[in-house]
């Protein structure tokens, strides 16, 4: 049984993010051994969300595709659109549904709820529901926490019921009847072209615990059986999305990666989740590692305990013979069945790859035996071997600068800053640089469009241009590589989103965030021409159908339609580049922050300035008169906030802004209505 596990993860938009070498103390599925975990008792922190916001059940909202999602107060879906479901996710333990308690626990930006805890025996067990934003999507997370001193046994069933029949089932791997190689399905209901089918995002085929499902008649199963350890917390994740078309549904299936639909969750929490591989693990590199005594494997599996005695090890490389001090290596993997081709992890994170060997040949690893004795073993008749989790070599080792993933195998340390890159997109060439980046990922599915993951969370297909890429390694070398060698290049562990960015929605799936560049929104209405400066403008969404015919929501709910006269805008990622984009490629622009014209700021300005008054009248006085501009100032307020020095002032534009609803969005969105071209549905 493997007790430790060592896995160079990586967190980013299709991949890996950061080294981490760590046991993760998981569940096994179907009764099967349990394997390690580093969750521990103590759960990690935002596990849950913060008990701040409550709100009623029912949940009713919609996702950026304008789908219907009507959470129910066990967490389960009511109808959804179209009558699409009758009871949908309903999760079941011991044969019993959570609790409801008739209200939840909702996150600031009011897409995510909590309901619970409830107790049931031993467990505890929560539901956190996500509906995207920026995307036709849903997600589910079962939160089970073992109080006892004692394995427990959860058996596990998320039931779903649609309203009609399911006349048809596609998996992703294209098959009738979900498989061990399957993440998800499609259902298509005999309802009719109005009633949307359903997708069903379940596993990663290669998770440490996957499911069976069930799909006959109108009802599906997805059914677990959980091996929770002594104390340990464990994570189900599961997804739905709504769509009238199949099509649609399908190609969202095949191309979904789980690391841009799980960025908002730290790694602590992340890593708890059992049924998805969400650490982006190397290929191949997967130690045994003991808290106790150094481990060897040998190819008959036989296994050996003790001290190695080692100085430094020597690889013959890609980039030349490397000799790696002992002290920074955590263990080593052999390639293939025989040789001594190895992946050798360090302790900052890199993976290096090449044969075991230095001037005199293949090298041996000395080990001294707890059982007394020392042996010489030639690493070529070796599987594996690795160090002993220490204060020196730790379960998990930070992130510890940008890394170049290969396709050998290789993942090496570069100096970012002395590295240049130039990416071709759709909006035109841009400077890619280091600092303002995430990763860059050239291992893509579709159609080998590459895709640049900026540090704030903005997503840009293209191409990175060059044939070949030097790369200033930590090795102490340059290493000029073929492009098409390079896997990804990761350059920060995680994306930091600034929830007041403004957020572009392209047509080809890029997401933008930063800040429109462009200074006024001239638009042609039925009723004559509107300039709204876009520092105004919370939203902006565009026709499918009818390029450059836009309707814009202002700061005080004003709703704008008609005709862009700019064929292009300008769009600046924070940090990073200025994209010039035509018009006919925006979904939508969303601005969190938009404040009043000029006018009204002078205004709102004045009565702030009376806040610190002397006079307790003359306080009041501005305090009443900013309560009846309505909340629609708070955006404002809350960058006044910012600034304020005065404790006093501080505290009333705080209680001003709870007052005001703390900047909620005064309007729903709104269908956009074409003069004389009738509806347009948005997603």
């Amino acid at each position: 049984m493997r007790t430790a596990r060592h896995i160079i993860a990586a967190v980013l938009v299709a991949a890996l993010c950061a080294g981490a070498f760590g046991r993760r103390l998981l569940v096994a599925a179907d009764g099967d051994v349990p394997v390690s975990s580093a969750a521990g008792a103590k759960a990690p922190a935002r596990l849950h969300l913060p008990q701040t916001r409550r709100v009623n059940m029912v949940w009713e909202t919609s996702d950026g595709a304008s789908c219907r999602w009507d959470i129910q107060a066990s967490g389960n879906i009511g109808q959804g659109a179209n009558n699409a479901y009758s009871g949908g996710m309903y999760c079941q333990i011991w044969g019993s549904n959570l609790g409801a308690r008739g209200f939840a626990w909702s996150n600031d930006a009011g897409d995510e709820i909590e309901i619970g805890p409830s107790q049931m025996n031993s467990i505890t067990f929560s539901r956190r529901i996500k509906v995207y934003k920026d995307r036709g999507l849903a997600r589910w997370l079962e939160i089970f926490e073992n109080n006892s001193s004692s394995e427990v046994v959860v058996p596990v069933s998320i039931y779903t019921c649609t309203n009609y029949n399911i006349g048809q089932t596609l998996t992703s791997t294209g098959g009738a009847t979900f498989g061990a190689k399957d993440s998800g399905f499609v259902t298509q209901s005999q309802g009719g072209p109005n009633v949307p089918s359903l997708l069903h995002l379940v596993c990663s085929p290669n998770a440490d615990v996957l499911p069976s499902v069930t799909v006959q008649g109108n009802q599906i199963y997805v059914r677990y059986n959980l091996r929770i350890a002594a104390g340990m917390t464990v994570v189900l994740c599961h997804f739905e999305s709504q769509n009238n078309s199949t099509t649609e549904l399908s190609k969202l299936m095949k191309g979904f990666q789980i690391r841009p639909a799980l960025r908002d969750l730290p790694e602590p929490v992340r890593n708890l989740i059992v049924n998805w591989k969400t650490g982006g693990a190397l290929e191949g590199l997967d130690l045994d590692r003991s808290t106790t005594a150094d481990t060897v494997i040998e190819g008959n599996d036989d296994r050996k305990f003790g001290t190695i005695l080692n100085k430094n090890f020597t690889l013959q490389t890609l980039y030349g013979p490397v000799t790696l001090d002992a002290a920074k290596v955590v263990g080593m993997v052999r390639l293939g069945s025989h040789g001594d081709r190895v992946r050798v992890a360090t302790t900052d994170g890199q993976v290096i790859c090449g044969q075991a060997r230095d001037a005199g040949g293949p090298q041996s690893l000395s080990l001294e035996l707890s059982a007394g004795g020392t042996l010489a073993i030639p690493i070529d008749r070796l599987t594996e071997w690795s160090y002993r989790i220490s204060k020196a070599r730790p379960q998990e080792s930070p992130f510890a600068g940008p890394m170049a993933v290969l396709r050998s195998g290789d993942c090496l340390a570069f100096d970012a800053a002395a590295l240049t890159m130039k990416f071709q997109t759709r909006y035109g060439t841009v400077d890619l640089e280091g600092a303002t980046l995430a990763s860059v990922d050239l291992d893509s599915e579709d159609g080998g469009v590459h895709r640049a993951m900026f540090l704030n969370g903005s997503v840009v297909g293209g191409l990175l241009l060059g044939d070949e890429l030097t790369l200033p390694l930590r090795l102490g070398r340059p290493l000029t590589v073929r492009r098409d060698m390079i896997k990804r290049l990761v350059f920060a562990e995680e994306v930091r989103e600034n929830p007041e960015l403004s957020r572009a929605v392209l047509t080809n799936g890029d997401q933008l965030l930063g800040r429109l560049e462009t200074p006024k929104i001239v638009l042609e209405t039925q009723y004559g021409p509107a300039e709204p400066p876009a520092t105004s403008v919370m939203s902006m969404e565009f026709s499918k159908s009818h390029v450059g015919w836009c309707k814009t929501l202002s700061w005080d709910g004003s709703t704008l339609r008609g005709l862009l006269s700019e064929q292009r805008l300008a769009f600046r990622i924070v940090p990073g580049p200025v994209l010039t984009v035509h018009v006919g490629q925006f979904v939508s622009i969303q601005r969190p922050a938009a404040i009043p014209p000029d006018k009204v700021v002078a205004v709102v300005d004045r009565h702030l300035a009376q806040l610190g008054a002397e006079s307790y009248k003359d306080r009041q006085a501005a305090r009443e008169a900013l309560m009846q501009m309505g909340k629609n100032i708070v955006p404002l307020l809350k960058v006044r906030l910012g600034k304020a020095s005065d404790p006093e002032v501080r505290t009333a534009l705080e209680a001003i802004i709870e007052s005001l609803g703390g900047g909620e969005e005064p309007n729903a969105p709104q269908p956009m209505l074409i003069p004389q071209w009738g509806v347009l549905q948005c997603g």
